[in-house]
């Protein structure tokens, strides 16, 4: 995202509340504009008023209206997160000093409201079907300097990430990459699959090219003259021919098939550099995140697997699609190790108090039931999570095992993450947060976070959209997500839980005639269920019987047999019922974090997984959701976790 640069804390203005920062903008575009291209913008801002103020970007947004057929949104909310960042850094240099800000929900609630400008420019340029500001193969205005095309350079020979549209520079292309590529460490389709998302990118919606067809024809020429550019520079074995990108329809301007032809050139160049494949015992393991690579499914993950041998099975194990595997089997065991540095929220010094009693209760979880013992891949396949504690002087390096995950407790409830956890948080919820670091997406339809629209036309950025006046529009985030079934834990983890526990029937005897048809109670049945005590399981003669066969497990451990459930009934029994399922995880998500980065083995699931954490520029956010996605991908069905 580029680095925060010349911290100051101002001394003037008779307040310790302001502060002041620089952060770099960055906006490539082909065409000409006053946008500045790559500058440093001085952003002030105020903790305590929430006051924020950064002429420079105020000016870019004005300017930016100027140019209706052009939409810098992306450009703005890039700068928007940088400024949350430095917002944040200083938000921590200040709690050292006077302890001013002790809350980063309470630093992002007033920050948002200095954001609420790009959203609402991110309307205007929706309305206006402006077109990204980069021409796919043209030249970047101003050129690309050598230090920048020396930059890009080092991401094509070893970062295997290519993070913006100036890398579609044509000379870049022509100039730069033939030579890249016979020195890169990243593999050809790696480099090959990122220019293709770019392209994607620069690619036009289809509603807005039957409302401009001109402009549309025009753009999507450029990016068959960049594709053929790619080709020259050498990726033509990883690509295939640009005369598959010929228009199908050549007169007709507005659906020429390019956005689908170049969906299945994305799908099928989508290969990963990198594929863990687990050696028997080895004492190290493999250290999943390094480098900041994603593992596939577009989420960086922190953990190191090992491979532990095989291990017979206790029970029977049903696998996913009914397969019966009779216990004593030999499976393959894994033993996924994260290492998590637990600290007050608004505070990156972890606490001793804080760390002692989160790292019990995640090592609790992990080594309880269900997780114990139900995290089985489709041949019952065995893993279990492991915690390390970190080195308590935050000053050491990490010397070794998997990298530390900084996760921050505040003092009261609020929505967890997989880098805060509540005070309370329960077991399901820190095995669910645990996966995200072993690299699982969320699978859950977002129903908070999004954007508002009032009728005035007012874009406001908030986390409940649900207190939205009435006559005013709301837009959810992450709306591309694909959505899980409702047991799974990355949709559901209570639902899951209970999908591996069952449920448990609760007998009871009482006194209530509830039907006609049902039998009369003697007269004196309360004495004689009265006299029930532990260890008796069947109802006293005169009294009645009745069963209540939905209980979860975490309700069950407050009710004793022969004691009062009700002021009317008395429990002889509780009966564990027929688990749904034998493990906690679906079949591709084992395989996600036990085979980390193997695409060609879980191809399905990746491809529908990085979906996730996108928002469409509908939804007043940066991305296309994916064109052409495998017909698994389809929002509640677990196909597309087999």
């Amino acid at each position: 995202m580029g680095a925060l640069t010349a911290w100051t804390v101002r001394a003037d203005e008779n307040s310790a509340d302001w502060g002041a920062f620089t952060a770099r903008w960055e906006c490539r575009e082909t065409g000409s504009s006053t946008i500045p291209a790559s500058t440093d913008f001085k952003v002030r801002f105020n903790f305590k008023t929430g006051q924020s103020e950064c002429p420079e970007f105020t000016k870019a947004l004005a300017d930016a209206r100027n140019f209706r057929d052009v939409d810098y949104f992306s450009c703005f909310q890039l700068f928007s997160e940088k400024m949350r960042i430095g917002a944040g850094d200083w938000c921590d240099k200040q709690t050292t000093k006077t302890g001013l800000c002790t809350s980063r929900k309470e630093l992002n609630a007033k920050f948002n409201s200095m954001l609420d400008a790009v959203t609402d420019y991110g309307s205007f340029a929706l309305k206006n079907n402006a077109f990204t500001p980069f021409n796919p193969g043209d030249s970047a205005r101003p050129p690309l300097t050598t230090a920048e095309r020396t930059s890009r350079g080092f991401a094509v020979t070893g970062w295997c990430y290519l993070s913006g549209p100036e890398y579609l520079d044509g000379s870049f292309i022509k100039d730069d990459l033939p030579g890249l590529l016979k020195k890169s460490s990243c593999e050809p389709a790696a480099i090959a699959h990122e220019y293709v998302r770019l392209l994607l990118a620069a690619d036009v919606p289809q509603a807005v090219c039957e409302k401009v067809p001109e402009r549309c024809a025009q753009r999507r020429a450029s990016i068959r003259h960049a594709f053929d550019l790619l080709n020259k520079a050498g990726l033509a074995d990883n690509i295939g021919d640009v005369k598959y990108l010929e228009p199908v329809r050549p007169e007709c301007k507005t659906d020429d098939g390019l956005d689908k032809r170049l969906a299945e050139i994305y799908l099928r160049s989508d290969k990963l550099a990198g594929c863990v494949k687990q050696v028997e015992n080895d004492p190290k393991g493999e250290m999943i995140g390094q480098e900041g690579r994603a593992t596939g499914t577009g989420l960086s993950a922190r953990y190191n697997l090992n491979r532990r041998g095989d291990e017979a099975l206790a029970e029977d194990y049903v696998s996913d699609d009914g397969t019966l595997i009779k216990a004593g089997t030999k499976v393959p065991a894994f033993e996924a190790s994260v290492k998590l540095s637990f600290h007050p929220d608004g505070s990156d010094v972890a606490s001793g108090a804080i760390q002692e009693k989160y790292a019990a209760r995640a090592r609790e979880c992990y080594g309880g039931e269900p997780a114990k013992s139900k995290l089985r891949g489709p041949g019952g396949e065995h893993l279990q999570i492991k915690l390390v504690d970190p080195d308590p002087d935050p000053k050491k390096p990490n010397a070794s095992g998997p990298f530390v995950t900084s996760i921050a407790v505040p003092a009261s409830e609020m929505r967890a993450n997989s880098a805060l956890w509540n005070p309370n948080i329960s077991c399901p919820v820190i095995l669910h947060e645990t996966l995200h670091i072993l690299g699982l997406v969320d699978e859950y339809q977002e129903t908070s976070d999004g954007a508002i629209v009032a009728a005035d036309g007012k874009v406001t950025i908030v986390d409940d959209i649900s207190k939205a006046d009435k006559g005013s529009k709301t837009f959810k985030k992450w709306d591309c997500r694909i959505y899980g079934p409702a047991d799974s834990m990355m949709s559901g983890q209570e639902a899951a839980f209970s999908a591996v526990d069952g449920k448990y029937d609760v007998a009871v005897c009482n006194c209530r005639k509830i039907f006609d048809s049902s039998p009369t109670p003697a007269k004196n049945c309360k004495k004689l269920i009265a006299k029930l005590k532990v260890g008796d399981t069947v109802c006293p003669k005169g009294s009645l019987s009745e069963h209540y066969p939905t209980w979860d497990y975490k309700d069950t451990l407050r009710l004793t047999i022969g004691k009062p459930l009700s002021l009317d009934d008395v429990i002889v029994s509780i009966t564990h019922l027929k688990s749904k399922r034998s493990t906690l995880l679906y079949p591709a998500q084992f395989r996600a974090i036990t085979r980390p980065g193997c695409v060609d083995e879980n191809k399905i699931f990746y491809l529908c997984a990085r979906e996730a954490y996108k928002t469409s520029r509908d939804n007043l956010g940066t991305d296309r959701c994916g064109i052409g996605l495998p017909k698994e991908c389809k929002n509640g069905s677990s196909d597309w976790l087999r």
